[in-house]
Parts: C-alpha cells; structure tokens; sequence
C-alpha cells in the first residue's frame, strides 16, 4: 500500500468526495458532513483543511474539463449554495459497479429502445450508444443491438419534429414541475386547430404514439363541469409553460391514474364500467391464454368435442376502444358476447368496410 499523502491516497480521496456527494444528491452536504466522511483527519477549521479541499475540487474540475474525451461541458465540479455542496452534473459520475451478462444486456438494450420508442431521446440515445460502446465489447453491443430491433420491428412509433421534440421535453418539465402549458397550435385529427390551456399530470405510450392527459378549460363540456382532456403529443406546436399560472390538481391519485389509463377510461365519462365478456376459438384461443393482455382479466379454458379448445374471456374495463381494437385483428376467432355497445361497434365497423367494398367493386 502506498504512503500517506501518495497520488494513490489523493486518488481514493477524490473518488470518495464523489461517491458521497452523488448519494447526497439534490440534498447536498454542508462542509462538516464533508470533511467528517472524506477528511476524517483534519479539523474543520483550519486553513490546512481549507487548502486540501480546495485543491480536491480543482482537481475535479481538471479531470471533467471541456478537453477531456468524454467531457459534456466542462462545468461538471462541486458547487457551493447557501453553505452546501453539489455536484453540478451528478448524473455525469457513474460509480464503479459489478454487472453480470444480462444486466449488460438490459442496459444497452435499453439504449437502443429509448431511442426508437421516445423520439425525442433519440440524438441522447445515440450518444450514451457511442459512449457504451467504449465500455463494452462489441460482442456485447451487437447482441443488445439485435434483441433491441426484434423487440422494435414490428413495433412503429409516430415521428416527431424538432417542434415536437421540444414539446416533449417541456410537458415532462410540466409534469414534474406542476406548471401549466400553453399549446398556442394543436391539430385534431380532422385537421381542425386551436389553442388550449393544459395542466398536465399523465404522459402515455398507447396505439403507437405519445399521449398527454390533463384539465384543460377550453375542452371543458361547460364551466362547472372541467374534466380530463387527452392530446396527441406530436400534434402540438408552439408549446410554452406558464409559471404563473394556477396549475389545476389532477383529480385522482398516481394508482387510480394508472389504473384509469390501463383499464381505457375515457376522460368525459371517467366513472362508466364495461364487463366485457367474450368466446374466442381458433388460432387466436392459445395467444389468448399465453398473454396478459388487460389487468383483471379472467380466462377459462374450455375443451370442445373433437379435441379443440376455446376460451371464455372476462374483463372489467373503463372505455372500449383498446379492446375493439384487438377484437378486430382476429374477428374470425372471437364472438362478443356482452356488452350491447361493443357488439354494435363491432358490427358498425364491419358494415363499414363492406358497404365500402362493395362501391368500390360496383
């Protein structure tokens, strides 16, 4: 082991002062707390302490410079606020860590994935990428390459702009922030377009494209009756928050919230509850039974004459529209059986698309 007061022990000092200052995160650590779990030896106040500090943090500053190889903006030090010391990037530092195959194989795969389902990471994406890349072999990244795409192939996501990545990320900061936004553009889908005031309190994956859910006065059906509104996340332009705004509260917990959007709840009728009950035979009962496809299903196998089987399906859910979606791609293979609404949606869709057949053929 090297003598005290080596470059090794100044080393482990300054891998010390950053280990503790990431666990202190947003918190910081006031000068006691430091020199009491990074210079044990020394007193508070003297200037010996002072001076080692001192240098400990140029030392850092030199190390994550703008000239270094990696370096994302060269102001990643310790800052002091009101007596308390930060690390300005925290999530610049990653600690040293043991991981196996597979935790590498989620990481990098995850890299990959964020990239194509969040759009708006894509260029973040595509820089950690490069920098896994020098951290691991490239056996590894090939691997989390490909498991990425099969995941994605058949998976597309709609694109966003530069103005819809800048959307993104301010209804995240929204979110996070309880601000209220301005949309100065939005398009419906029947390409009309207006302006709205949001607070926003739940951002959502479904059907292929982001989803933002939030009280909005301008979709309200009147005044007194303001209820959740649904928005198109790449539909929006011209997206600003409102600091000052007063942000309307989100009427539900974060696990009633989930579980509305799970269960396709649609925001003008949020208290309506559908038991929904089907029949499905053929070559879609086995992915029935293999899958989980909405929580609190139920699923009873049913073996018919001749060796087949069939499932009886049962779902309480909130909206219809998810689950007349999946009906459709395999109407051969399942017969509703309640409820009333979900027959005739079925049955209007079906009538649609023959009536248009048929002109079409005439």
């Amino acid at each position: 082991m090297p003598d005290k007061g080596s470059s090794w022990e100044h080393l482990v000092r300054l891998h010390t002062l950053v280990r503790f200052l990431v666990e202190r995160g947003e918190n910081g650590a006031a000068l006691e707390e430091i020199r009491a779990r990074v210079y044990p030896d020394e007193e508070l106040k003297t200037e010996a302490f002072r001076k080692k500090f001192g240098r400990d943090r140029d030392a850092l500053q030199k190390i994550y410079s703008p000239d270094g190889d990696d370096a994302d903006g060269g102001d990643v030090v310790v800052e002091e606020k009101n007596g308390r010391y930060f690390l300005k990037s925290s999530y610049g530092f990653m600690l040293p860590m043991k991981v196996n195959d597979g935790e590498v194989q989620a990481l990098i795969t995850g890299a990959r994935l964020a990239g194509h389902f969040v759009k708006p990471l894509g260029p973040s994406a595509e820089s950690l990428w490069n920098k896994l890349k020098k951290q691991f072999s490239a056996s590894s990244m090939l691997k989390g390459d490909r498991l990425s795409q099969a995941i994605s192939f058949a998976m597309p996501v709609s694109e966003v702009d530069s103005g819809g990545h800048e959307a993104f990320q301010k209804v995240v900061q929204a979110i996070d922030g309880r601000k209220v936004l301005k949309v100065r553009e939005y398009e419906d889908h029947d390409g009309k377009k207006a302006a709205y005031t949001i607070s926003p309190y739940a951002l959502y994956f479904k059907y292929h494209a982001w989803y933002l859910m939030g009280m909005c006065p301008e979709r309200a059906p009147s005044p007194d009756s303001l209820l959740p509104a649904v928005f198109r996340l790449n539909r929006m332009r011209l997206v600003e928050i409102l600091p000052d705004a007063r942000f309307i509260p989100c009427p539900y917990s974060p696990e009633e919230l989930r579980e509305n959007i799970e269960l396709d709840f649609h925001p003008a009728n949020p208290g309506r509850m559908y038991h929904v009950k089907l029949r499905v035979t053929g070559s879609f009962a086995r992915p029935v039974l293999e899958t989980e496809w909405f929580r609190g299903e139920k699923k009873v196998k049913e073996v018919m004459p001749g060796g087949d089987f069939c499932v009886s399906y049962e779902v309480k859910l909130k909206g219809l529209e998810r689950i007349t979606l999946w009906i459709m791609r395999a109407l051969d293979s399942i017969e509703v059986l309640e409820p009333r609404e979900l027959k005739d949606e079925i049955d209007r869709r079906v009538a649609v698309y023959l009536k248009r057949t048929k002109e079409r053929k005439s």
